[in-house]
């Protein structure tokens, strides 16, 4: 099979699912990420253009010296 054609066969929202649970898990918050263009290049090679946002930035972090008393 062309090789090209199982890259596109790829479900590019599965590796966009797999790439938030790596991340997040990384870096302890919840990350998103989008796929926003694939450019397929040599016989099995692509490059993929995505983006990866969190908003965890925005929660208040939990301070141990608030919660001692």
């Amino acid at each position: 099979m062309d090789p090209h054609i199982k890259l596109k066969a790829v479900n590019t929202r599965s590796l966009e699912t797999a790439l938030e649970k790596i991340v997040s898990e990384a870096t302890g918050w919840d990350y998103t990420c989008t796929i926003k263009e694939v450019q397929y290049l040599e016989l099995g090679d692509a490059q993929l253009t995505l983006t990866l946002k969190t908003s965890d930035w925005l929660k208040p972090e939990n301070s141990e010296s608030s919660s001692a008393s």
